[in-house]
Parts: structure tokens; sequence; C-alpha cells
């Protein structure tokens, strides 16, 4: 029994305790699809897009699979399936609900698994200024008159950066 919208492929990235969801199709199936996850608690509600295509958010395994039964069973009951007969009458939704969480965990194992379904990127700049200090002897501030053309010919003139010294 499939769970999933049938254009959807959906992944898992184990990440500590939780889990990141990932789901690849079109933009209004990954949509809808996820609309049924958080309907059936697997989430919060945030849905993260990295891509056109590809769409994350994050659950634990055990809420994910709360919400797999649920969506099992919601569909063993639905009138629009063949196999609903099975569960018709009083006895029904009492034999739906013993075979859904069956259902619901053998789907959730045929989810692939990987380690590199979403990669994290931090945004981190650094920025350096180092030590600013205004005490210069006279003729060495860059700024100077002829500062600055006192380095060049030093930087000119030196085979490496060691000829110039403790200086630089």
């Amino acid at each position: 029994m499939n769970l999933f919208i049938k254009t959807i492929k959906v992944g898992i990235q184990d990440y500590g305790s939780s889990i990141k969801v990932v789901l690849y199709g079109k933009k209004k199936d990954i949509e809808l699809q996820f609309n049924s996850f958080y309907n059936h608690g697997a989430t919060n509600g945030d849905l993260h897009w990295k891509t056109r295509e590809r769409a994350i958010f994050h659950s634990t395994p055990e809420k994910m699979l709360e919400c797999m039964t649920r969506m099992a069973e919601y569909k063993l009951l639905d009138k629009q399936y063949p196999h609903s007969y099975f569960f018709e009458g009083d006895e029904g939704e009492a034999k739906a609900s013993r075979v859904a969480p069956q259902l619901a965990k053998a789907e959730y194992d045929l989810i692939p698994r990987g380690e590199s379904l979403v990669s994290y990127k931090k945004d981190v700049h650094l920025y350096e200024v180092g030590d600013l200090n205004a005490d210069f002897k006279d003729g060495q501030s860059l700024t100077g008159r002829n500062g600055f053309k006192r380095v060049l010919k030093e930087m000119a003139s030196a085979k490496d950066l060691t000829a110039l010294g403790n200086e630089w």
C-alpha cells in the first residue's frame, strides 16, 4: 500500500534524535503531501524549500510512524479503494486500527535513508579587523606623505617578505 502521492519521492535523513524528511516532486504535489503529513501530526508546519523540486521538514521517527499509521487507517477505510470492503461494518474500524500500524511500519521501513540527502551549509562570515595601532614612527605611516612610496620601494627591492623584518 502506498501512503504517499504517486508522483512524490520521499527520503529520510537521520539527524540525531530527529529526522529530516525530504520530498521530491512538483511543487503542487509536494505541498499536498506536506499538508497530509501536517494534518496527521508528523510536523509542526515548517516546510523548507531547497530547490524548486525538493523540500524538507523536521520530524521524529515516532511522530512519522504515528502519522503514517493514521494515514494507513484512513486509506483502509476510504470507500474509493477496492480493499475497503474488508473493513465495512461494525468490526471494520477495529480491523483497520489493528492492521494500520503494521502497514505503516512496513511503509516507513521502505523509505530510502541517506546521509547526504540534505546538505547543511552555515552562512558564516568572519571579519577580522586585527589590531589597530596609531603609534607610528616618523615616516612609517602608510597614510603619511612618503610612507606608501617607501613601503612599495622596500617590497620591490626585497626578494621575500622576511627581508622586511618584523615590521610587517
